[in-house]
């Protein structure tokens, strides 16, 4: 066999491994686009379950179902207004000392359009929305940014979120225990 003879077999084999590695790319690449597809579609599920268990709740505890539409519209605008400043600026304290989402219905519409018993309703909810420091996700955001700058995966930094939070809250439950506890303790020992 001559030279130009094993160059032009060389080339033919060189465009058939071009064609089959483009075609392998393309076939990732695809399969790549669809799981982000049915992650994102999982997003919004979940999403959408929570925000009716809220409604749900909320409608519970007597918020009419436009106060709970108002509330939900700045507590989830700040929610997400103050996690991008945190994760842009990098600002280690977030507050707005006269801004919450009880308050605002209130300053755009009045006392009476909101209605007492959405008031009332709207005072229970001071616990998680009035001081902004108990707000995860700034620090989720920040947890993943550093992830992303130290190369490492998303889902290990998910797994110690997660098991952060259930420690949080296993020692939240365990301090409320022993305090209630201890109150029975001085009760009985008072009587």
């Amino acid at each position: 066999m001559s030279g130009p003879h094993v160059a032009i077999l060389e080339s033919d084999e060189w465009d058939r491994y071009r064609a089959a590695l483009g075609h392998v790319t393309e076939l990732v690449q695809q399969a790549h686009e669809e799981k982000a597809a049915l992650e994102r579609t999982n997003c919004l599920i979940s999403g959408a379950v929570c925000a009716v268990g809220m409604a749900w709740f909320s409608l519970r505890m007597g918020l009419s179902l436009w106060v709970i539409v108002a509330f939900a519209g700045v507590f989830w605008t700040m929610y997400v207004g103050m996690a991008r400043i945190r994760a842009e600026a990098g600002a280690p304290e977030h507050d707005l000392n006269f801004l919450s989402p009880q308050e605002s219905p209130v300053a755009v519409f009045g006392a009476r359009a909101v209605g007492s018993r959405s008031l009332s309703a709207m005072s229970l909810c001071v616990w998680f929305s009035r001081r902004k420091r108990n707000y995860l996700m700034p620090h989720q955001l920040e947890a993943f940014k550093i992830a992303e700058r130290e190369g490492l995966p998303n889902r290990a930094v998910f797994g110690v979120l997660l098991l952060a939070t259930v420690a949080g809250l296993g020692h939240r439950l365990s301090a409320r225990t022993r305090r209630s506890a201890a109150r029975r303790t001085a009760r009985q020992c008072s009587a």
